[in-house]
């Protein structure tokens, strides 16, 4: 069998031990014994208290500086909650229980429209369960940090002090598969994520199974769960989908509680797995906000009735619910403030949010309204209505259409003219919706509510329960379409809670259809259509297309890596041979790079510092320059001042050794010879005076390789410069021919270690005082008229860049003009 499969089912059954062996025993333990018989809801709620407990233990067990991570360690305190999980289930087992509590769930038989959907979830899982196994992580998040992190933490036996960034729900799960496979092995690690994806499904059921009905659980986890974002990101590794699963958990309880179900058991279960979620990524927050927003609303519209009324009644509830978020709140914070607590400790930022620049790349487009007009839609289709009200539907359609699809096809339509940019700005740039666009979707969500209105203004307990789940969701919804749409899955957290709505209405519209004949089929035909993409996506690979499974040529993780990753791995290649050659691996530079020390955890990786004096790399085998990472890292220091970029071209202390180019990433590998800075080098043609520019430029001697210049030709000419002092500009170097006349017959002017690209060069400004420069130029003869003949000689001089003022040169102290004539005299011979 291959590998991955070998390795992905070797720490199967120590996930299952946790997930649900210590998962469902923990979640009897919570549970009321009512809740006993609703299965999905006892595995959704052990899934979420049993890592976040093991993850836990592992944290304490990994701060302490000392290697306590091991899997004996690990495995015994696991065995510890084993047993005092299913001793607290036992004995809550014994107990007396109420006649609530033996009342059987009435149990009805699947519909067709139900088993198809099911079984079309677990055609989707079967599928990403296999790319899951197949792939490592190549995904860039995953990449460089969960995975990272993973193979520190079973290397290292600890969490050390520098690690920051995100909470460890996930990394530290990932160690925990490690450490039961005896090895790094990325396989092992990422059979976590069959029962996070799992997880999440199974959370979007419960939320409409528990909530309202199993048809609406249903229908809900099918639109999640086949969501063809969701299947192309399933293999990835990222925190999205377990976000998704523990912030869509905590959702149930809380508002089970809110509705006035067990309020204070409830809210204390809902705070735990909400804790979770903030254990697991801290976009987490932002759901908290949308607690308080709807017990402001509850507040405010309690406030409004009593004034009406003066009946003191009309505040129970919403004081009742403000104690149950009240209640959710402290039950969180044990777990979801514990990361970032310790991060300011060890004088971290508690949260590390992404850098301006990526909240001006997001895209408020229409396409980011798809959840909401998913609802509004299904409210259309079933939801009918007639007469002016019907009208106002069929006006309302086309508006929202024209409100929202250029910005969706902004990608695929040309530029148009300017009128219509002046309508439609979303066309051209990032398709950001207008003002226009704004106000015909406005117009359009104006005119359905004005045709609904009679049915919203008594909206039953189901339609009342909706509307405060989407506004607990709309901060979070907000925060995503203002700053984080750049990435469609940075959304996928509050999903389910979205398409809440349109699973109810799918649900009780098709519960109580009246289609007759093969109209009746159409639902179904539109599901399997609407299904297959989030079935078969996951069998699709951007870099290698369809059934990359079958093929042959990615036999092991390295190949796999390298078909996403080419830059990236051809780098990470060469460090290693390095690695096997002088048996440990190199100190590398690499600013912004990321994802590098994952290959290399334990090494001398430094990624988080841009060196800008050269001074900075002594002891550094290889200098990374890269782009787009290394870019970003040095975004906000200019050329004048980073002599570290500015000395690229300097191929006496920096030779490039091996570079690429994907397309996507591009990675340049320098190999440091930073102690010639100060080394006096061999000159071929030693000036014997004291020549000096501006007083801040010593000029040493010169090499040329020939002293007869054919037009057409090239030659090379090394001069060889000493700093004294700082200079006080970014000074040019110009090079005369000069004919025996001196006549000018050619220049040559550039700065010192121009790069090919001519994006850096060695400016005067970095130029560090004692140090010696090698500037080497290549002097083609491009002027046909210069008469051939001898006589002609070669005078060097320094120019400001910006006013163009020459520097004096003096010689021996005496000045000696504006250039200084090299002592070869040089002949010119015919092409």
């Amino acid at each position: 069998m291959p590998y991955w499969v070998i390795n992905t089912f070797s720490t199967l059954p120590a996930f299952a031990a946790l997930y649900l062996g210590l998962g469902v025993p923990l979640a009897l333990v919570a549970l009321p014994r009512a809740d006993w018989r609703r299965w999905p809801l006892v595995v959704m709620t052990g899934a979420s208290l049993a890592p976040a407990l093991l993850t836990a233990y592992m944290f304490a067990l990994g701060s302490f500086g000392l290697p306590l991570l091991t899997r004996a360690n690990v495995l015994y305190g696991l065995a510890v909650m084993l047993g005092l999980a299913w001793g607290g289930a036992w004995i809550k087992s014994r107990r007396t229980v109420g006649a609530n509590d033996e009342t059987p769930l009435r149990s009805l038989p699947l519909e067709g429209i139900e088993v198809l959907l099911l079984t079309l979830l677990g055609l989707a899982l079967i599928v990403r369960y296999t790319g899951i196994a197949y792939w490592p992580f190549t995904a860039y998040d995953a990449l460089w940090v969960y995975g990272y992190e993973g193979r520190l933490y079973f290397l290292t036996g600890m969490i050390p002090a520098q690690i920051g960034y995100y909470p460890q729900f996930m990394p530290l799960q990932y160690t925990f598969g490690q450490l039961i496979f005896g090895a790094v092995d990325d396989s092992a690690a990422r059979t976590l994520l069959f029962f996070t994806h799992t997880a999440s499904i199974l959370a979007a059921y419960n939320l409409g199974a528990v909530l309202f009905n199993r048809r609406t659980g249903i229908m809900l986890a099918a639109l999640w769960g086949l969501y063809p974002a969701v299947a192309e990101w399933s293999r990835m590794g990222d925190l999205e989908i377990p976000l998704t699963f523990l912030l869509t958990a905590a959702t149930v309880f809380f508002f089970l509680a809110w509705r006035g179900e067990r309020p204070r058991h409830y809210a204390v279960i809902a705070g735990l797995i909400y804790g979770v979620a903030l254990w697991t990524k801290p976009t987490a927050g932002a759901f908290a906000l949308g607690v308080i927003l709807v017990n402001a609303v509850s507040l405010v519209g309690a406030g409004w009735l009593w004034w009406r009324t003066r009946q003191a009644t009309s505040l129970q509830a919403p004081l009742q619910r403000l104690r149950v978020s009240v209640i959710t709140g402290l039950a969180c914070i044990p777990l979801g403030g514990v990361w970032y607590v310790r991060n300011l400790l060890l004088g971290h930022a508690a949260v590390d949010f992404p850098p301006p620049f990526w909240f001006t790349l997001a895209e408020q487009g229409g396409g980011q309204l798809l959840w909401p007009l998913a609802a509004l839609i299904a409210g259309v289709i079933f939801v009918r209505v007639t007469g002016a009200a019907q009208r106002k539907v069929y006006l309302a359609l086309p508006l929202l259409a024209l409100g929202v699809m250029p910005s969706v096809l902004a990608r695929f339509l040309p530029i148009p003219p300017d009128w219509v940019l002046w309508l439609y700005p979303s066309l051209d740039g990032l398709p950001r919706l207008g003002l226009f666009e704004w106000g015909l979707i406005a117009a359009g969500v104006g005119l359905l509510v004005w045709a609904y209105w009679p049915r919203l203004r008594n909206p039953s307990s189901d339609a009342a329960l909706i509307g405060w789940i989407l506004l607990a969701a709309l901060p979070y919804y907000i925060t995503f379409f203002w700053n984080y749409s750049y990435h469609y899955r940075l959304l996928f957290a509050i999903v389910p809670l979205l398409a809440l709505p349109t699973a109810y209405l799918f649900a009780r519209g098709l519960a109580s259809s009246t289609l007759q004949g093969m109209a009746r089929h159409a639902p179904t035909v539109a599901v399997l259509m609407l299904a297959v993409p989030g079935v078969i996506l996951p069998l699709y690979d951007p870099n290698l297309g369809w059934g990359y499974i079958w093929r042959a040529g990615l036999t092991d993780p390295t190949a796999k890596l390298a078909s996403g990753n080419d830059a990236l791995m051809w780098m990470v290649d060469g460090f290693q041979i390095y690695a096997r050659e002088n048996g440990h691996p190199p100190v590398v530079a690499a600013p912004g790079v990321k994802r590098l020390p994952f290959f290399f955890p334990t090494a001398d990786i430094r990624i988080a510092d841009a060196p800008t004096r050269l001074n900075q790399l002594d002891g550094v085998t290889y200098f990374v320059n890269s782009h787009p990472d290394g870019t970003e890292a040095y975004t906000d220091i200019p050329l004048q001042q980073n002599q570290v970029l500015s000395a690229l071209g300097r191929t006496d202390i920096l030779r490039k050794a091996w570079w690429r180019d994907d397309g996507i990433f591009r990675y340049e590998i320098y190999e440091l010879f930073l102690e010639n800075r100060f080394v006096p080098p061999t000159i071929h043609a030693p000036i014997e005076a004291d020549v000096t520019f501006g007083g801040f430029a010593r000029l040493l001697g010169h090499d040329i390789g020939l002293t007869t210049f054919q037009i057409g030709e090239q030659r090379v000419l090394k001069l060889f410069w000493q700093a004294i002092q700082p200079a006080d500009a970014d000074y040019m170097i110009y090079i005369h021919l000069r004919d025996a006349q001196d006549n000018v017959q050619m220049t040559w002017d550039s700065p010192v270690a121009l790069t090919e690209d001519r994006q850096t060069y060695y400016t005067t400004l970095v130029w560090e005082p004692s140090e010696y420069i090698l500037d080497e130029r290549f002097l083609r003869l491009t002027n046909l008229d210069a008469p051939p003949g001898e006589g002609y000689t070669l005078v060097v001089g320094m120019y400001n860049l910006v006013t163009g003022e020459r520097l004096p040169v003096t010689v021996n102290g005496t000045p000696a003009g504006d250039g200084y004539r090299l002592d070869e005299a040089i002949t010119v011979i015919p092409r």
